[in-house]
């Protein structure tokens, strides 16, 4: 099985699991205007959901930008930790190569079979982070 994780927003968050015969399954994570999502635990019931153990994974594609920074940096940070605990390889797809979740699914597996050695996976930003500094505590 490969997992596939599409963090580039909150509104086109998305995981795919599927085989090489070409089918997958898809789950859309509902977006709620101000609620931050856990990511890590939509993760971790899509795969419950679906009887995948994170053992039978061969591979994880993550999607690499551009989008937001935190969405960004939590798909690619997940994909990267559970890559290097699992022992699996992770490849990063891009815009381009992620134009729907069905292109998204054959690229992402055609690089997988090209990939033999793990490597870290590096976000594209579209820009720099907009971070504004919170008010001063008492």
């Amino acid at each position: 099985m490969y997992l596939f994780i599409h963090t580039p927003s909150p509104q086109h968050t998305y995981l795919l699991l599927g085989k090489k015969e070409n089918s997958f399954v898809k789950k859309k994570l509902p977006f709620v205007q101000g609620k931050r999502r856990n990511i890590l635990a939509d993760v971790d019931m899509f795969l419950k959901k679906y009887q995948c153990s994170p053992k039978k994974l061969h591979g994880i594609v993550v999607f690499i930008g551009p989008g937001q920074f935190s969405y960004l940096r939590t798909g690619v940070v997940i994909a990267n930790t559970l890559g290097y605990t699992l022992g699996i390889p992770v490849v990063g797809i891009s815009a381009v190569d992620a134009v729907t979740p069905e292109i998204f699914f054959q690229n992402g597996l055609k690089k997988l079979s090209k990939t033999k050695k793990r490597r870290l996976i590096v976000p594209e930003y579209g820009s720099e982070p907009n971070i504004t500094k919170g008010k001063k505590m008492g």
